[in-house]
């Protein structure tokens, strides 16, 4: 099977997934939702690997994944925009890659169909291409509905890591030793 793929937000920790889920060979299609009218400079644009949009919009039918890439503090308002653009393609699952935020950051998807879930990488992600080599070798921290936490487990499985599955009770208890580890 191979995914069709979209991110909200190319920076960083997305551009690095996207990369490295793209390097696997198991993506169809890879589209990035963002703020500038120019995509990033970054191998999945100037090698048209990957589709770049600017501004907001729903992801297209056939859509396995959505990742809410923004920084913490604008996660909510991107679900919310997200979601204010109808309803989620037939099973797609919503992932956000925070440490610290619970899945209740992504409840506007929720409520338009999506299954949500949190996807967090133990790994610094300084660099949006050499970010990608670093996620074959780490643990995702995993959590949220079913269906998301089964399609965050296949897709950590392409990328040859490790997934561990994080109650969302238990986050906060979990952000804190991420960070001391780190």
């Amino acid at each position: 099977m191979r995914d069709r793929l979209v991110f909200f937000g190319p920076g960083r920790a997305g551009l690095s997934l996207g990369y490295a889920l793209w390097q696997t060979g198991s993506v169809a299609q890879l589209t990035y939702f963002g703020r500038r009218p120019e995509p990033p400079s970054h191998p999945l644009f100037t090698q048209g690997l990957a589709d770049y949009v600017f501004g907001v919009d729903r992801p297209p039918d056939g859509t396995s994944a959505v990742f809410v890439t923004v920084p913490d503090d604008a996660l909510v308002e991107m679900a919310h925009a997200v979601a204010a653009r109808g309803d989620a393609p037939e099973g797609c699952s919503a992932f956000h890659l925070s440490g610290s935020l619970s899945t209740e950051a992504l409840t506007p998807l929720h409520m338009r169909g999506y299954a949500v879930g949190s996807m967090h990488p133990l790994a610094n992600l300084a660099h949006p291409v050499t970010g990608a080599d670093r996620l074959s070798d780490v643990v995702f921290a995993l959590s949220g509905e079913a269906e998301a936490v089964a399609r965050g487990r296949y897709l950590v499985s392409l990328l040859e890591a490790r997934s561990i599955q994080i109650p969302v009770r238990a986050r906060p208890s979990y952000h804190a030793a991420a960070v001391m580890a780190s």
